[in-house]
């Protein structure tokens, strides 16, 4: 089982409190991995984090920094590139790790320049 914590803004007579919500999933429950990029007119995606695997067909897989990496390379970029809008994107990124990982800073520099890559 997998226990979920939320946070749960409050306001009561003395202020802002914040309470708790616990919820228990089950890990067996399928899920995907799903990435989406938009801007201010088109989309890309939805892209999915899967690998082909033997037993049932397709299993999702983690976000890592060498599948961001490759997602940037082989999707984001060409797409970016076919739609002209290579020379105006900026990345915004929530700083997971497999976003900043030197290998996907690195990159984003390389393509877009420092002073687009927060």
């Amino acid at each position: 089982m997998k226990l979920i914590f939320r946070f749960i803004p409050i306001t009561v007579a003395s202020g802002l409190r914040q309470i708790y919500e616990c919820t228990q999933r089950n890990y067996c429950i399928p899920s995907i991995t799903v990435w989406c990029e938009f801007t201010g007119s088109f989309i890309i995606g939805p892209l999915f984090f899967e690998t082909q695997c033997s037993v049932n067909g397709w299993k999702t897989v983690t976000v890592i920094a060498q599948r961001c990496l490759m997602l940037l390379r082989e999707k984001v970029v060409p797409c970016l590139g076919e739609t002209a809008a290579l020379s105006t994107a900026k990345f915004i990124q929530d700083g997971a790790t497999s976003h900043t990982a030197n290998p996907v800073k690195e990159f984003l520099i390389q393509t877009f320049g420092e002073e687009k890559n927060p």
